[in-house]
């Protein structure tokens, strides 16, 4: 199996490369495992690194058509060589097919929906986990103002109490004082007749 992939970045970065091909082997005695099995990298940022052996097979081209913007560009290149015709014709007829854009753009339309649905739902989720929160705080304080209310009633209570008692007192006082008057009133009375 050969597969060769394209690559719009620096695969190693600390050792830029243009083409390159990968192989297992035994790493103790260097001895390839399979020439079946490859993996090829070209790197269209470096172009300018292809050797020789590249641009005979034409992998700088096959590079630079990939790095191509404009259908253009891409005819113009393909006038030069009839694999990269072939591939800029299937590459139009994919996008010229109406039923094939219509799925691409249902499709980008649906998972841009369901990112919004995922966000949405997290947004909810963590709106309902503060209002729980929120509720919960709220009825903590509410238990606590009914426990003080309790007290205050309690407290209001025995203030009345008290003050009825102090009336009372108030009252029996004044009887007494009047009492007293009224005793004082006979003394000297008593005191005046002598």
């Amino acid at each position: 199996m050969i597969q060769i992939g394209f690559l719009d970045f620096d695969l190693f970065p600390e050792s830029p490369e243009f083409y390159t091909t990968y192989m297992m082997k035994n790493i103790k005695n260097d001895i390839i495992f399979t020439d079946k099995l490859q993996l090829s990298v070209v790197e269209l940022n470096h172009i300018e690194l292809a050797t020789e052996e590249d641009r005979l097979f034409e992998i700088d081209k096959w590079a630079a058509f990939f790095k191509l913007n404009t259908w253009k560009e891409l005819k113009e290149m393909a006038a030069t060589n009839q694999y990269m015709e072939s591939a800029v014709n299937t590459i139009f007829e994919i996008n010229s097919d109406e039923n094939i854009r219509e799925l691409c753009r249902r499709r980008a339309e649906f998972e841009a929906y369901e990112r919004m649905r995922e966000k949405n739902i997290e947004k909810l989720e963590k709106a309902n986990s503060e209002l729980n929160m929120t509720v919960s705080e709220l009825n903590a304080t509410v238990t606590e103002l009914s426990q003080t209310n309790s007290k205050l009633s309690q407290t209001n209570s025995e203030l009345n109490s008290t003050v009825s008692e102090l009336y009372q007192t108030n009252s029996e006082l004044s009887q007494t004082n009047s009492e007293l008057l009224l005793e004082i009133e006979r003394l000297k009375k008593q005191l005046g007749n002598q």
